[in-house]
């Protein structure tokens, strides 16, 4: 206050005339109690008046708290006012927060009381997009929905594709479209995949959308068996497995490929037991009429094969010349380089980190190429993991190509004597 005060002094003397400052100094400087007078400034200054040079000499008070005890009633209440509002301001600064607080407490309760709890990665750092539900981790965009999955409606002509994310979906999609709507190449070759065989879990075209879709409806989805829609067996299903390794090196390339991710590869190793338990609950339920399982690996060595498979199960009948179509339009060099099963709006509408430029949608489609990222430790670990999530349901994933499996085959079955 006391800078301010002779600031403003300086400013309105050099304002009037020619004045400049010449001493200043402090007198009767009383500290002793707030009853006694304050510090006086006592400024003089030097000023010419026709031509003659004065001395004026000016007293300034600064202010001080004491002051405010000589002040007159009207002043007193302007401060008990004063008093009065900075205490409602508090109050409500106050109030505002702990109905913030409890706003965030309620929504961390609400998603508790739904099933719903945070992922975390391997140093407890909560992974924003993921969350936990039922023991399954999901991708974020479908938080709001989870609930509404097992009461889906389903039609005895739908038909839909399942497996865990990166395990061939797009491409057993492709082929289900063109057997099921009877050779349909030219929508096949003008339509997006999403809109010929929408994506259940994702938010366009949405639950509500797909449920008005007319029938036959073709479906996909990531969702294992215990999250899907009750009545999932009234449908056609035909889920493809592809062994976990390899997964989850395409699943940490795709998700790559989004701006967002900012994960380790390590992540994708501890979603392993997830691809595991999801495949198992299909392969226990793979003599059901309604349910086809095929896997990656079969389709990479055999596609002809499979192709015949997959239209016995939906019960269309080809004639050797279609088979021939779709065994060369599902290839993995046109597939990779068609627009409509590619998902390259995705790059360009800038969801996708374009720095990468090999990597896409469709990125290699190889059987093995999980030995560049596994040690001998962690693949033993995995091994470990899998022949005890498995123990002797049957079921077995091939892990190279041309029979090269085999060493690995013969490591889960004694990782499985070791777990037991």
């Amino acid at each position: 206050m006391f800078k301010i005060t002779l600031k403003n002094l300086l400013t309105v003397a050099k304002s009037q005339s020619p004045l400049h400052l010449s001493s200043i100094r402090l007198i009767n400087s009383c500290r002793s109690s707030i009853h006694l007078r304050s510090n006086i400034l006592c400024v003089n200054l030097c000023a010419r008046s026709n031509g003659q040079k004065q001395n004026v000499k000016c007293y300034l008070i600064p202010f001080q708290p004491s002051r405010c005890l000589n002040k007159t009633a009207g002043q007193n209440k302007l401060d008990q006012g004063s008093k009065k509002y900075l205490w409602y301001l508090v109050i409500s600064t106050f109030i505002v927060g702990a109905c913030m607080l409890s706003t965030v407490g309620y929504s961390k309760v609400k998603r508790r009381l739904k099933g719903i709890e945070n992922v975390t990665d391997e140093n407890t750092r909560k992974m924003k997009h993921f969350f936990r539900y039922k023991g399954v981790v999901l991708p974020q965009f479908t938080e709001n929905i989870v609930h509404k999955f097992e009461n889906f409606e389903v039609r005895p002509d739908d038909v839909w594709v399942v497996s865990f994310p990166r395990s061939g979906t797009t491409w057993t999609q492709e082929i289900v479209y063109l057997i099921n709507s009877n050779m349909d190449i030219e929508k096949a070759k003008t339509v997006s995949i999403d809109d010929r065989f929408p994506y259940l879990e994702y938010l366009t075209p949405g639950l509500d959308a797909i449920s008005n879709l007319p029938s036959p409806r073709l479906i996909k989805t990531h969702l294992p068996l215990k999250l899907l829609p009750k009545d999932i067996n009234k449908a056609k299903v035909i889920y493809v497995a592809r062994n976990p390794k390899d997964t989850a090196v395409s699943y940490y390339h795709f998700c790559k490929l989004l701006k967002t991710f900012t994960g380790e590869f390590d992540f994708f190793l501890n979603g392993i037991c997830s691809m595991v338990a999801a495949c198992a609950g299909f392969w226990n339920i793979k003599d059901d009429p309604n349910v086809l399982f095929i896997t990656y690996e079969d389709m990479c060595e055999d596609m002809e094969g499979n192709i015949r498979k997959i239209a016995d199960f939906l019960g269309k009948t080809l004639s050797d010349k279609d088979v021939k179509y779709i065994e060369h339009h599902c290839s993995f060099d046109n597939m990779k380089n068609n627009a409509q099963v590619n998902y390259e709006w995705m790059r360009h509408l800038g969801v996708w980190d374009n720095k990468d430029k090999d990597n896409s949608h469709i990125r290699k489609g190889k059987i093995g190429e999980w030995r560049l990222y596994f040690n001998k430790e962690t693949n033993y670990q995995i091994n470990r993991m899998v022949a005890h999530k498995l123990n002797a349901s049957g079921l077995t994933f091939k892990y190279d190509k041309d029979g090269a499996e085999t060493t690995d085959q013969g490591d889960e079955k004694q990782t499985a004597k070791d777990s037991t």
